[in-house]
């Protein structure tokens, strides 16, 4: 049994309690945005700042993997206590990231034109557009400096202050963002929101990086060719894993942008919102042991290794099955609360949202497997494939099931990832796929059945509960088929998590 003690002495549960404030207070601040932004804005203009969203994260990659490779490069010399070595590592991080941060700005400025032409973007909103697009990504730019901060976090396990820092920053965007609504700015309020919360996680980072242990300067002697090769053989699978995400997540802006308008994006942003905080949630718990995980890895503390990750695994899966309950029950009467009924994409989309739950934090586990052993293999192929697998399905699902059909593409995709971290996680860490990977999938298979099955009776009865007005919303409860099949799932996810609970004794779990 967990004692308070340990608990306070873990640094996995100081990163799953500030994991966890993280996601409820960016959950909250993006739940109580929407009521805002329908109350200020026309659908149009909210689907703007989205297609706006979108196109900044492909700007996002451009940091070639470097800021995720900054932890993983320096753990070793963390690990050691290597001062001279910490401080190259830094040094080399640093400087390619600055560089990298102008080049964004320049090439951002230099798209602009053409950028916004992919999107029907209606001739009203075209200034407005190109205006909050501009905005972006400077400040994009300008943050790219500090995206290694997390991974030196995560190397020194300090990273519970990663998660507090974000947990905040949602906060102060969206109060200057009402304030500014409130003033007339309309749409530029998101940019200057997004602005001012910059400014305070930069300042926030700084004084992180100078309360270090092992405080990395600068070392002009870091700057070499044969730490850029290193650097960047390891950190451009990152990269294109996250030019992967950037493209998958705008997919369904483009296909519905073009097939419905602009004012249909938000019935598909709104609806998914929810489950995708959810799904974000399980990851957060997942990668609060993370950092504990590398270090074992680091040490060449082989079992105790494999049978943590295992452990965690497990937890993160029933973690999930939890979440897909309170999806199914929950999905529509939240959208209905935050946006009106009007937004919500239907039962059959929620399922498929619910499944999500499981698949996207397997594919996340087996990936953190590669990052862990430093190799990431033929991750990158593999990432390629699943874009082209999502574009030849997504067309005709969404022609065929609407938004329904996007959800289930972009849920199932994700196991084509999964299906490749099966074999190269395991051996990239020096084990079989039978010793980690066989029992993590078994499991992860055998809830993803649980949930499509529950869904699906759960879809059988298009019941309601009773209704209550909010805010000018009529907002029906859950009916007794979403009560009973959601719970059922909550109440299977709770006993896997009790079992793992009572497995997880070993004072570093």
């Amino acid at each position: 049994m967990f004692t308070l003690k340990r608990l306070k002495e873990s640094r996995a549960a100081r990163n799953a309690a500030a994991s966890y404030f993280a996601f409820f207070s960016i959950a909250g601040s993006a739940f109580l945005s929407i009521p805002v932004a329908v109350a200020y804005l026309e659908p149009a203009q909210i689907g703007l700042w989205t297609v706006v969203n979108q196109i900044v994260s492909y700007m996002l990659w451009m940091d070639l993997g470097v800021g995720g490779a900054t932890g993983r490069k320096m753990a070793d010399a963390i690990a050691a206590k290597d001062q001279t070595e910490i401080n190259r590592w830094w040094s080399a991080t640093r400087f390619a990231l600055f560089v990298q941060g102008v080049l964004v700005i320049i090439i951002g400025l230099t798209c602009l034109p053409y950028t916004l032409a992919v999107f029907e973007i209606p001739s009203n909103l075209l200034s407005d557009g190109r205006l909050l697009l501009l905005g972006a990504v400077v400040l994009v730019g300008l943050s790219f400096p500090m995206k290694g901060v997390p991974g030196l976090m995560t190397a020194q396990e300090r990273f519970h202050w990663i998660p507090v820092i974000q947990g905040i920053a949602p906060w102060i965007s969206l109060v200057v963002f009402v304030y500014l609504l409130n003033l007339g700015y309309g749409l530029l309020s998101y940019l200057w929101g997004m602005g001012v919360s910059q400014v305070f996680t930069w300042i926030a980072f700084s004084v992180l990086i100078r309360t270090s242990e092992q405080i990395p300067r600068w070392d002009s002697q870091g700057i070499s060719k044969e730490r850029f090769r290193s650097l960047f053989s390891f950190s451009l699978n990152l990269s294109g894993i996250a030019l992967i995400t950037a493209v998958m997540s705008s997919i369904p802006a483009v296909l519905i942008s073009r097939g419905g308008g602009l004012a249909v994006i938000p019935i598909y942003n709104f609806t998914s919102r929810g489950p995708v905080m959810i799904s974000n949630l399980v990851q957060r718990m997942f990668h609060a042991f993370y950092p504990g995980l590398q270090r074992l890895y680091v040490d060449g503390r082989r079992e105790a290794f494999r049978a943590k990750f295992v452990n965690v695994s497990f937890f993160a899966i029933s973690m999930s099955v939890i979440a897909a309950g309170a999806i199914i029950a929950g999905t529509r009467p939240l959208v209905e609360l935050l946006a009106g009924p009007d937004f919500f994409g239907g039962r059959t989309m929620t399922i498929w949202l619910a499944v999500g739950v499981i698949i996207v934090p397997l594919a996340a586990q087996f990936q953190s497997l590669r990052q862990i052993a430093g190799n990431m293999g033929k991750t990158l192929v593999f990432s390629v494939i699943k874009v082209a697998v999502a574009i030849a399905i997504a067309i005709p699902c969404y022609r065929h099931f609407g938004l329904a059909g996007i959800a289930a593409v972009f849920m199932l995709v994700p196991l084509i990832d999964a299906s490749y971290g099966y074999v190269r996680g395991a051996t990239g860490c020096g084990f079989k796929p039978s010793e980690i990977s066989r029992p993590i999938t078994f499991t992860a298979l055998l809830a993803m059945v649980v949930v499509l099955v529950v869904g699906w009776v759960a879809s059988l009865n298009q019941d309601i509960g009773p209704a209550f007005t909010i805010h000018k919303h009529v907002v029906h409860l859950p009916g007794w088929s979403e009560w009973i099949c959601g719970g059922a799932l909550a109440l299977i996810g709770l006993a896997g998590v009790h079992i793992q609970l009572k497995r997880m004794r070993r004072p570093d779990l």
